[in-house]
């Protein structure tokens, strides 16, 4: 299989889906080794703060950024507006009613929201720009080149010759693999781009099909349980019409259904917490999270993995002299093991803070829709490994809703305590759930976990984590290459 990076192209910066390594990014996009290009700073001047008074139920992570108005002033505090909430706040430098802010959240403390202000670029990036740097450089502004250069900037990849180069001998590998193996090519560019740079950062080999998989995954962003149901509904059809299929054919699709209802976590159905719980971790090792995590942890035998099971059936299938008609079920179980194959490529990243996290889809029916995200927080030790403890662990759950929207449940877990945090950017929901809390605190108790604080908070922000980072070209600032 061709490497695609073994001959140059990005240089490996160690940054992973939790953030940068070592220093960070870059301070700037770079075009023949200028600076040219840069993301809003994330820390504002001294000088610049604000300490607001938070209301009940309202909270907001550190980094993020809310525009907003100075509405008034009262008793040497001033009324913020941020959205529909208004929040009173003591200034370290001068402000005046009608004045428009754009401030970044530093941290809370005791119900104190902490804020700088963040000073407005002095210029706004433009395509111009990528022009006449490509120019500068003595690369055409083709649409081409600039379609890739603007991706470049997004994620933070010099913009060199060397790199544009090495992009477009991926990107054409990649359309050639997906030709020759006949792999719908649904990833955008940016995306393959995205792809490429997280694999190469990662250490990880920058291969056509593992670029291909990894940005079909940021592209479409397949759910497992979805593809689960719909292939195991695929199977239970196909079994009853079993038309001029040989036995054997026959005997590896009656298998299917039982078997992928097995990995489907359903509430409603009866089924032993152990065997739930030991397929969900059957799962979680075909997604590459490490099978041995924690003091003690996976001491079973590794005996079966929905991967394995997979390739039989879907091998075992294609011999079949009828398989042409089998067209449709082959590729959903391809497009099920390349899921899982993203799955272990996202979660090959390594941290280079003490914390990093493993990303895991939790295979729900998926009544109406709903779906659902986790993050599990790992502790990365001095010899690489990494490790997951039960009794001093976090969990981030991103589900979404068929009538509440999404929601992010945020699950610290110490010493057989457990707290548990819901978020919604609705202040409706918000209220409902918290209507409900006694019912979730009682369901995470009957688990065997105590429950020492529970709560809802409105969030007017998505709580998905980035996959990949990315930075938005319309937030990048210009910088003076004159010097």
């Amino acid at each position: 299989m061709n490497m695609l990076g073994a001959s140059g192209g990005f240089p490996a910066r160690g940054a992973g889906p939790t953030g940068p390594g070592p220093g960070g990014f870059n301070t700037g996009v770079n075009v023949g080794g200028r600076p040219l290009l840069a993301p809003p700073q994330s820390q504002a001047p001294t000088g610049t703060g604000l300490t607001a008074s938070l209301p009940a139920g309202l909270s907001f992570p550190p980094g993020t950024r809310l525009q907003g108005e100075v509405t008034g002033k009262e008793k040497g505090q001033f009324l913020l507006r941020f959205g529909e909430h208004t929040l009173r706040a003591q200034a370290q430098v001068p402000l005046e009613v009608g004045q428009k802010l754009l401030v970044q959240v530093q941290g809370e403390k005791s119900g104190q929201l902490h804020l700088t202000i963040v000073p407005k670029p002095a210029q706004q990036m433009s395509h111009t720009d990528l022009s006449e740097a490509l120019m500068h450089d003595h690369m055409p502004p083709s649409d081409e080149n600039l379609s890739l250069a603007h991706s470049m900037v997004e994620h933070s990849v010099p913009v060199t010759r060397e790199n544009l180069t090495f992009l477009k001998s991926v990107l054409a590998q990649v359309s050639q693999h997906a030709e020759q193996s006949g792999s719908p090519n649904q990833a955008s560019t940016p995306n393959k781009v995205g792809a490429t740079f997280f694999l190469q950062s990662n250490n990880i080999p920058v291969t056509p099909q593992n670029v291909l998989t990894l940005a079909t995954f940021l592209t479409t962003n397949p759910q497992v349980g979805c593809q689960l149901m719909t292939l195991q509904t695929e199977f239970r059809k196909m079994t009853e019409s079993p038309s001029a299929r040989s036995t054997r054919t026959m005997e590896l699709l009656s298998e299917v259904p039982g078997l992928l209802g097995e990995v489907v976590i359903d509430p409603n159905r009866q089924a032993s917490q152990k065997k739930t719980a030991k397929r969900l971790k059957d799962l979680a090792r075909d997604m590459g999270i490490e099978a041995r995590l924690g003091p003690g942890g996976g001491a079973e035998e590794e005996d079966w993995t929905l991967a394995m099971a997979l390739r039989h059936i879907r091998q075992g299938l294609a011999k079949d002299p009828e398989a042409a008609h089998l067209s449709r079920a082959l590729s959903m179980i391809q497009e099920l093991e390349e899921n899982l194959q993203a799955h272990t490529l996202i979660n090959q990243a390594r941290t280079h803070e003490l914390y990093g996290y493993f990303y895991l889809q939790v295979p729900l029916p998926l009544v109406a829709g709903d779906t659902a995200e986790v993050w599990i927080r790992y502790r990365q030790e001095e010899d690489g490994s990494r490790t997951v403890d039960s009794q001093d662990a976090k969990l981030e759950f991103l589900v979404c809703t068929e009538h509440l929207g999404e929601l992010t449940f945020v699950v610290e877990l110490f010493g057989g305590s457990a707290m548990v945090d819901v978020g919604t950017p609705s202040e409706e929901v918000r209220s409902f759930v918290q209507r409900f809390l006694p019912v979730l605190a009682e369901r995470v108790q009957a688990l065997g976990w105590g429950v020492t604080q529970i709560g809802a908070t409105y969030r007017p922000f998505t709580g998905r984590r980035q996959v990949v980072e990315r930075q938005d070209f319309e937030q990048m600032e210009r910088l003076s290459v004159e010097a």
